[in-house]
């Protein structure tokens, strides 16, 4: 992407330098006697042409990467996809009642019947006031690392899908692949957190006061920050299917 970027800018610098050498040439060096006649027109054509070749490399290059992005287009966009459907299906595994909403979308045999079903079981977490999490489930996603890896490997493969293809989805959509990158990042930084009261023990000289006070507000304030974290994954999912790529969440 860096990559891109630069030869885009150098090309254009390379424009803007021909047509200001051409410019300068008709109007200062030509008329002033500054340059042999000649010369000075045979340098004008010479920057003119180059403005025209590197505009035509421009548009060429441009269809190129089209054609290419259309043959993948649907691909990418099946790839969001399923990764937010698997985001979503990680979710309802410590979303109070989020069991009970997975077995009635595996009991529907129709997929559009089951994908309508999800969306709305979607718009009611998004809507809802407060989001309702399991205790015991919540303690085992942020206490093992190896539940925390669903959702790392989420968000490293919209990572990735951003990073290749940013230039050619919508910036409403990379920003919001940024934040669901950004709450999932908030869950790992929770764990951490999460084991803070743990790691006091190996002090023997903290103060009890720390001791005791710390394990309280890590208890009460974890649940809410991973609320937090999986109302804003909800939200981002329902915008990024407004935008036009389906929800279509395959439930195991």
């Amino acid at each position: 992407m860096k990559i891109h970027v630069s030869l885009r800018i150098f090309w254009l610098a390379l424009v803007v330098f021909f047509s200001a050498l051409a410019l300068l040439i008709w109007v200062w060096l030509i008329p002033y006697g500054n340059l042999e006649y000649n010369l000075g027109v045979n340098l004008f054509t010479s920057s003119i042409f180059m403005v025209l070749t590197i505009v035509f490399l421009n548009v060429l290059l441009n269809a190129r990467e089209e054609s290419e992005w259309k043959a993948v287009k649907d691909y990418v966009k099946m790839g969001i996809q399923e990764e937010l459907g698997a985001l979503f299906n990680e979710m309802l595994n410590y979303v109070e009642n989020g069991l009970a909403i997975k077995f009635s979308l595996m009991s529907l045999q129709d997929r559009k019947t089951a994908n309508e079903t999800a969306l709305s079981e979607l718009q009611k977490l998004k809507d809802a006031k407060e989001l309702k999490l399991l205790e015991k489930e919540l303690a085992i996603l942020l206490g093992r690392e190896s539940e925390l890896k669903a959702f790392s490997e989420i968000s490293k493969n919209l990572n990735e899908v951003q990073i290749k293809y940013s230039r050619f989805l919508l910036p409403q959509l990379v920003l919001s692949l940024m934040k669901i990158r950004d709450s999932i990042r908030l869950l790992e930084y929770t764990a951490q957190m999460q084991a803070i009261p743990k790691n006091l023990s190996t002090f023997p000289d903290a103060p009890m006061l720390v001791k005791d006070e710390v394990p309280k507000m890590t208890s009460a304030l974890i649940p809410k920050i991973v609320a937090i974290s999986f109302k804003n994954m909800i939200g981002e999912i329902d915008n990024i299917h407004k935008m036009g790529i389906e929800f279509s969440p395959r439930l195991i």
